[in-house]
C-alpha cells in the first residue's frame, strides 16, 4: 500500500512538473516557480505628473466585493472612440485579458474586453461626460446572473489629482518659508523653559475604556474566542459574545457545489464570472512526511 501511495504521489508531481514547463519553458526547477510563474511584477511608484508618461491617468475604486475586480489604474491609449479617451487597465498579470474603460456605441462609459466601442462588457453607466472620472451616474455590474448597480464604483483622475497635488505644494512654500522665519524669535526664547519641562515628569490621567462601534461589533466575537481573559486589560469594551457561538456551522456560499467522483475524489465547484473565460483550479492532496522516503524528505511541502 505504502509503495502505491508513493508511486500515484510521483504521477501527480510529474504531472504538475510538465504542466508548468508547458506554462513557462525551461526547467520546471523548484527553484524558478515563484519568480517566474507565480510573481506578478508590481507597477512602478509615480510621484509626479511627469512620471505618468503620455496620456492621462485614471484611479477606479470600488467598496462592493461586484466591482472590486475593476479597482486599478488606467492608461489612456493613443486612440480614441466616439470622440471620449479609450482607457486600458495597467499592471495586469501576464496573459490576462485586457479590460477597457471607453465610452462605447451605446453611448454609455463601459467596463469591457473590447476596444472597438461595441455595446458589450461587464459594467456600463449611461451618461455623456468627455470622461468617466466627470460622469455623475452609478454603474450596473454583470454579477454572472442579473445586472446589480454600484454606487460606490467611482472613477478619479490621477493626473489631475497629482497636478493639482504640486500647485498646492507650490503656492504654500512661500507661506511656509514666511512662517518659519517668523517663528525663530519664539524659539529661541522658549528654549530654556522647555528643558526645565523636559525633567518634568506628567502623569496623564487613566483613560476611560472607549466602546467598540456598532459598524464593527461583530469583530468583538472573533476576540472574544481566543482572548477574552486579555480583552479585560485593553481599552476596548468588547461585547459579550452570543450564546451558543462555538456551536454554529460557518455559513456556507449558495453557490458552491459540492461532489464525490466515482474515483473517491472530492470536489467544491463555485462559478465566477470575473475574470470572463478563465478557469482555475486548485488540487489538495492529502499527504504528509510519514508519506515520504529518506530521499523525499521535503516534497510534501512544495
Amino acid at each position: 500500500a505504502h509503495r502505491r501511495r508513493r508511486l500515484a504521489r510521483e504521477g501527480v508531481f510529474k504531472n504538475i512538473k510538465d504542466f508548468i514547463k508547458k506554462k513557462i519553458g525551461g526547467s520546471a526547477d523548484n527553484s524558478n516557480l515563484e519568480s517566474s510563474f507565480f510573481s506578478t511584477p508590481a507597477p512602478p511608484a509615480v510621484d509626479t505628473a511627469a512620471d505618468l508618461g503620455p496620456g492621462a491617468r485614471l484611479v477606479v475604486n470600488s467598496k462592493n466585493p461586484v466591482g472590486q475586480p475593476f479597482s486599478g489604474e488606467y492608461q489612456e491609449q493613443p486612440f480614441r472612440r466616439n470622440d471620449r479617451p479609450v482607457y486600458a487597465k495597467i499592471g495586469m498579470p501576464p496573459n490576462s485579458q485586457a479590460v477597457y474603460l471607453l465610452y462605447n456605441d451605446a453611448k454609455q462609459w463601459a467596463f469591457t474586453p473590447h476596444s472597438d466601442g461595441r455595446a458589450d462588457g461587464w459594467a456600463y453607466m449611461p451618461d455623456t461626460a468627455m470622461s468617466p472620472a466627470e460622469a455623475k451616474g452609478d454603474f450596473d455590474v454583470w454579477n454572472g446572473a442579473s445586472w446589480v448597480p454600484d454606487p460606490t464604483l467611482k472613477v478619479t483622475d490621477k493626473t489631475a489629482a497629482l497636478q493639482q497635488k504640486q500647485a498646492e505644494a507650490a503656492a504654500a512654500a512661500p507661506a511656509a518659508a514666511k512662517a518659519s522665519e517668523a517663528a525663530a524669535p519664539a524659539a529661541a526664547a522658549s528654549k530654556g523653559s522647555q528643558a526645565e519641562e523636559a525633567s518634568a515628569v506628567v502623569e496623564e490621567p487613566p483613560h476611560e475604556p472607549v466602546k467598540l462601534p456598532e459598524e464593527v461589533s461583530s469583530l468583538g466575537r472573533l476576540f472574544w474566542k481566543a482572548h477574552w481573559q486579555a480583552s479585560e486589560k485593553t481599552l476596548i469594551h468588547w461585547p459579550p459574545a452570543p450564546d451558543g457561538l462555538s456551536n454554529k456551522a460557518l455559513p456556507s456560499h449558495p453557490g458552491v457545489k459540492r461532489g464525490v467522483l466515482p474515483n473517491g475524489m472530492r470536489y467544491v465547484i463555485l462559478k465566477n464570472a470575473m475574470p470572463p473565460q478563465r478557469f482555475e483550479a486548485h488540487i489538495e492532496l492529502h499527504v504528509g512526511s510519514i508519506d515520504e522516503e529518506p530521499h523525499e524528505q521535503g516534497i510534501a511541502h512544495m
